[in-house]
Order: C-alpha cells, then structure tokens, then sequence
C-alpha cells in the first residue's frame, strides 16, 4: 500500500479563500519510509490570512509573506507524487492518511481546483486513514478510554508518544504516524 501521510497548516479555515501555509508529508510503501519533508507557500493572489491562523502556527507574517506562491507547492507536490504514482494506472494511487484528514484534502482539492487541474483523483484515493475516525470505533469496541476532546495531542498523550509540540505539519503528521501505530499495536 502507498500512503501519503499528509498534514496541513493553513491560513484559516475556508479552502477557497484561506491558503494552505505548510503542507507537511511522509510517503510509506510497503510499510517503509521512502521520502519525506515539508512544502511552504505563501499562497494565491487574494487569499485571507487570519492573524490568529498565523499566532496557533507560530508562523511570522513577514516570513510567510517571502515564502513561494502556491503555485509552487502545487508544482513540488504533483513532482513529488509524480515519482511514486503512475496517474494513468487506476490501481496506482496513494492513501491519504493524517488526522483530521478530511480537513486537509478539502484545502487540497481547493489547491487543485485553483491551479486548473481536475485530476486529484489520479494521484489519490478516495478512501483515508485517519486516526480521528478510527478511534471512536477502537472505544466503542471496549478496547480504549473515552476522553472528551478529540485532538491530536490528546491521543498522543493517551498513547505516550514523546513528540514536540503541535502545529508545524510535519511535526504533526509524525505524531499522528506514531499515534497510529500504537492504535495498530492496540488492535493486533
């Protein structure tokens, strides 16, 4: 299986007006680690960034100003996933898989739509892998505590994941990586 662990920091909350900011990536294969990194953007002519987006990502307005358009993390994602999915071939695609991911792949789409390109589905699947979901079924099953909130950095508290703190994209999609193996442990 292909899984494109996929993370986002963005600008707001509104794909079609606030831009993607971060978009932070492992690729998996097989099971292995093949690739992995983090893609910036200042995003699209007339896009709204919300101040307080910028203050929760612990981003600065003037760096984030100087950053590439989102023209070009379009052009370094679709190289990316270039290398490892044949887009012609209907068996060939990545899942998606972060927390939350829904969210994320709604901002991707936006991306996708705005750069004139209507092929999402050539390069990803549409099914997902997504820890947010996966673990109210794993507490109904009787195998896991309820807690009230439902955020990243609960889960990994719950499961004792050591990482940073939240809200850089890669830094979360590791965390949400090491979450799912532990619920994958819990499973097995």
């Amino acid at each position: 299986m292909k899984v494109f662990w996929l993370d986002l920091e963005t600008g707001g909350l509104d794909p079609e007006v606030n831009p993607i900011l971060q978009l932070g990536y492992v690729i998996e294969i097989n099971g292995r680690r093949v690739r992995e990194g983090r893609i910036i953007s200042s995003g699209f002519e007339g896009c709204e960034i919300h101040p307080e987006a910028l203050e929760v990502n612990g981003l600065d307005p003037k760096k984030v100003e100087a950053w590439p358009p989102e023209s070009e993390m379009y052009e370094k994602l679709i190289g990316i996933v270039n290398t490892f999915v044949n887009r012609f071939d209907k068996t060939d695609k990545f899942v998606i898989g972060g927390f939350n991911v829904g969210f994320d792949v709604e901002f991707l789409r936006a991306m996708f739509k705005r750069q004139k390109d209507k092929y999402f589905g050539a390069w990803f699947a549409f099914q997902f892998i997504d820890p947010a979901s996966i673990v109210r079924f794993i507490q109904y099953a009787g195998a896991m505590d309820e807690f009230a909130r439902m955020k990243l950095t609960d889960l990994a508290k719950y499961f004792q994941v050591d990482r940073p703190e939240a809200h850089d994209a890669l830094a979360d999609i590791e965390m949400t990586i090491d979450v799912v193996r532990k619920m994958k442990e819990l499973l097995q």
